[in-house]
């Protein structure tokens, strides 16, 4: 996929800018997702996606399943805490789960419940 920002429109006045952070291809699903985050929030989340002829987004489909949405939790966790050493905001470290966070934003608040 070529896309690393998706505008999403939640309503007739609403649209969120997200910035996809990665992609993933479940074979257990055969579904391809998309983690995101939203940068006015900071929140992450995930959809499901096919492509285009081109190799870009063509149909954003929702997550249908609590067991995907468990798999997409533990993957997303995996890489904020790679990628971040926790929050997901990228400002600070909560230093896993045995340190303090130094972040403003409280995003590492319950990254290890």
């Amino acid at each position: 996929m070529k896309t690393k920002t998706v505008t999403m429109k939640l309503n007739d006045s609403l649209e969120i800018i997200c910035d996809i952070l990665f992609t993933y291809h479940s074979d257990n699903f055969n579904n391809d997702y998309a983690i995101f985050k939203d940068r006015e929030t900071n929140q992450i989340s995930a959809f499901s996606y096919t492509l285009n002829n081109e190799d870009e987004i063509d149909q954003v489909l929702p997550i249908k399943t609590e067991v995907e949405w468990e798999m997409l939790e533990k993957i997303a966790t995996d890489y904020i805490n790679s990628t971040y050493g926790g929050c997901s905001c990228g400002g600070g470290s909560c230093g896993g789960c045995q340190g303090d966070c130094d972040c403003e934003c409280g995003g590492c608040e319950g990254c290890c419940d």
